[in-house]
C-alpha cells in the first residue's frame, strides 16, 4: 500500500511517519505541501511539527497549503487520512474533522505517555487492534484540547425540528467587539429593541460587520463564576522551586528500592528514616520551596516517628495539603535522577503516571550520570533534583478547612 507523508515547513516527525509505514508493510511516498499531486497514494499522513510557526492558530496557515485542496478532495471521496499532532490540528482547521483546538487546560506544554482504549476498530487505522484494547501513545502538545462540534445543529419551533443547519457556516461570536465609537453610540440611541451583542445592533443599524479570528481564551466575564474562572486561568501568580535529595544504597538486601513512590524490582533499596525515595523527597522540597513553606525536614522531620519507613506518597500528599492551605496549585513537576544505577528507562512511564496521578499535574522524569565521578559515579547512592511550578489563585484561597472567596 502506498501511503503519502506530507512535509510542511516546520514538520518534525515525517521521518517517524515513513518508518511507521514501512514497519506496517507499506510504502511511504514523500509529498510536498506546495504540490498539487498526490502521486497515486492510497492513504495520507499529516505528521506533527510546528507548521509555519503556528503564527495564527496551530495548523491554521498549513490548512491552506496547495496540497490540502487535494487532501480535502481525496478525504471526501473516502481516502484514509491520518493527522498526527500538528497534522490533526491542520485537519480541524481544514474542517475535515468537526471541532477546534485550544490550549491545554493546565496552560502548559504536556509530554507524557498516554494510555488510550480502542473503542472503534473498524477504521483503516485501527482495524488491527481489538476493541477495548489499551494502547500507549506519546503525547506532547500545548494546544491539545480538542473540542468536537455537536453531532448536528437544528433549528426548532417549539418541539418541532424545522431545519438542519450547516455547521461549516457557523461561528461563535466573542466579545469585546470593536466599532467606531460615534457609530456605536448613534446606533444605541436609535435602537428600539434589545440585541444580543454590538454586532447584531450594528447590523440592524445598516452597518456592514466583518469577522476576524478569535481565540478560546478571549471570553467575557459576566457572572461571579466567570470571574473565578478567569482568575484561575489567567490571574494566578506563578512561582517556581527546586529540590534536591540524596540517599546511599543500603546494606540491607531485603529492603526494596522506592523511587517516585514505585517499587523498582530487583534493585537494592536506599537508606533513610523513611523509604529513602530520593525522587519523591526532591519533589516535596521543590513544591515547598516554590510556596515558601520550608522543606521536607522542617515539615516532616526525622524526629517524628510516624514517618519512619513511610512511602514517598505520604510526604507528597502532605506537601500538597500545605500548598492547598496556602492557596497554591501545582502546574507541573520535572525531576531528574542522577547516578549510574538503577536504569531509569524501564520504569520511566510507570513513575510518571504514578506521580501525575498523585499530584494532579504533569510530572516528567529524566536521568543523567556523573561520568563515573564521585559517589554517584561509584554507584554508592542516588541523587534526584526536581523543579516545581505552582500558581496562586486570586479568586479562591483555602484557609484551614474552609474555602473562602
Amino acid at each position: 500500500m502506498r501511503v503519502g507523508v506530507i512535509t510542511f515547513p516546520g514538520s518534525l516527525d515525517e521521518r517517524d511517519a515513513h518508518r511507521a509505514v514501512r514497519l506496517a508493510g507499506g510504502t511511504p511516498v514523500e509529498l510536498w505541501h506546495g504540490a498539487h499531486d498526490l502521486e497515486g497514494v492510497e492513504a495520507i499522513i499529516l505528521p506533527g511539527g510546528f507548521s509555519y510557526g503556528d503564527y495564527l492558530r496551530a495548523g491554521s496557515i498549513a490548512s491552506h497549503a496547495p496540497i490540502m485542496a487535494e487532501v480535502i478532495d481525496a478525504a471526501k471521496k473516502g481516502m484514509p487520512v491520518l493527522g498526527i499532532c500538528n497534522g490533526f490540528q491542520m485537519l480541524a482547521e481544514a474542517r475535515l474533522v468537526p471541532g477546534a483546538h485550544g490550549r491545554n487546560d493546565c496552560g502548559t506544554f504536556v509530554r507524557r505517555d498516554q494510555i488510550l482504549t480502542v473503542e472503534n476498530n473498524e477504521t483503516a487505522w485501527t482495524r488491527d487492534f481489538s476493541k477495548g484494547e489499551e494502547i500507549v501513545i506519546p503525547l506532547k502538545n500545548a494546544d491539545g484540547r480538542f473540542v468536537a462540534d455537536a453531532d448536528t445543529i437544528k433549528r426548532i419551533e417549539g418541539e418541532v425540528v424545522r431545519e438542519t443547519i450547516d455547521r461549516n457556516v457557523l461561528r461563535a461570536a466573542q466579545t469585546p467587539q470593536g466599532f467606531v465609537a460615534g457609530d456605536l453610540v448613534a446606533a444605541y440611541g436609535e435602537a428600539s429593541q434589545e440585541f444580543t451583542d454590538d454586532a447584531a445592533l450594528m447590523q440592524a443599524a445598516g452597518h456592514e460587520v466583518l469577522a476576524v479570528e478569535g481565540h478560546d481564551q478571549a471570553f467575557k466575564v459576566t457572572t461571579p463564576e466567570d470571574l473565578a474562572a478567569a482568575e484561575m486561568r489567567f490571574g494566578g501568580h506563578y512561582r517556581s522551586g527546586i529540590g534536591t535529595d540524596v540517599h546511599r544504597f543500603t546494606d540491607d538486601s531485603s529492603k526494596p528500592l522506592y523511587l517516585g513512590t514505585v517499587v523498582w524490582p530487583g534493585e537494592r533499596g536506599l537508606d533513610g528514616h523513611s523509604d529513602g525515595d530520593a525522587v519523591s523527597h526532591a519533589i516535596v522540597d521543590a513544591m515547598l520551596s516554590a510556596a515558601g513553606l520550608g522543606d521536607i525536614g522542617s515539615n516532616f522531620g526525622v524526629d517524628r516517628p510516624e514517618f519512619a519507613g513511610a512511602n514517598g506518597k505520604v510526604f507528597i500528599e502532605g506537601a500538597l495539603d500545605l500548598l492547598r492551605e496556602a492557596g497554591y496549585a501545582v502546574q507541573n513537576i520535572a525531576v531528574q535522577i542522577i547516578g549510574n544505577r538503577p536504569k531509569v528507562a524501564p520504569h520511566r512511564s510507570a513513575v510518571e503516571q504514578a506521580l501525575t496521578t498523585i499530584i494532579g499535574a504533569p510530572v516528567t522524569l529524566s536521568a543523567t550520570t556523573t561520568d563515573g565521578l564521585g559517589f554517584l559515579g561509584n554507584t554508592e547512592g542516588v541523587a534526584a533534583v526536581a523543579t516545581a511550578l505552582i500558581a496562586e489563585s486570586k479568586a479562591f484561597k483555602v484557609s484551614g478547612d474552609r474555602l473562602a472567596k
